[in-house]
């Protein structure tokens, strides 16, 4: 099952949310631990404009060196045609429309299609992936799970749930869609709410040793 729907920059308010209070707090919570990669995981990638859109704003948020700093975002779908889209970075100039001309010129080259610098390319890896079936990509400071979970029962979820949990560092952020949460047996005990109107959660370690993010404000 596969369900190809997406845009750049999809959900405006999610990406403001994330470019002001979670990127800059965890990209420095991971420089001052001196770990050697900043990574993320796409679930659903589709056609590649959400992990394109999150590599701009993390980029945009934390003025990263898109030549020198160690970021890797993993992007994943089940249906191998969009997968093979997602890698070719090219797109029809009416797919910016919610970009401004800035974004554009910085992170975009002119042509009978536009298409993404290779710089920014280059910190993303497209592949097929199957959720219910393959391994989790493991020590991951973000995972985005939009609008997936909801189309899986409710069995599913919770095996989903679990492998998130799993596959996240300590007090890793998890995204999911707008009518998604964590199923009952995460909810507000291996994942806590950073914002509930933009599906952003926490991960906590069982006894607490992760402060991360937590008692913060981000309403």
């Amino acid at each position: 099952m596969t369900v190809n729907v997406t845009c750049f920059f999809r959900d405006p308010p999610l990406f403001e949310f994330l470019m002001k209070n979670i990127f800059p707090l965890l990209w420095n919570r991971r420089r001052n631990r001196s770990e050697r990669e900043f990574r993320i995981w796409i679930m659903g990638c589709s056609t590649g404009e959400e992990a394109y859109s999150v590599a701009m704003a993390l980029h945009e948020s934390v003025g990263s060196d898109l030549s020198k700093d160690k970021v890797r975002i993993y992007a994943t779908d089940l249906d191998e045609v969009v997968v093979h889209h997602a890698r070719r970075g090219e797109y029809e100039s009416t797919d910016l429309s919610r970009l401004g001309p800035d974004f554009i010129e910085r992170y975009f080259l002119a042509g009978e299609k536009v298409r993404v610098i290779p710089e920014l390319r280059r910190q993303i890896t497209f592949g097929r992936h199957d959720l219910l079936k393959d391994p989790f990509i493991r020590h991951l400071d973000m995972i985005f799970c939009r609008n997936v979970l909801i189309f899986l029962n409710r069995e599913a979820q919770e095996g989903i749930c679990e492998k998130m949990y799993d596959a996240l560092n300590p007090g890793g952020v998890m995204v999911l869609g707008r009518a998604e949460s964590p199923t009952k047996k995460y909810c507000n005990k291996g994942f806590v709410p950073l914002c509930r109107q933009n599906r952003v959660f926490q991960k906590i370690e069982p006894h607490g040793e992760e402060k991360g993010l937590q008692g913060r404000s981000m309403r």
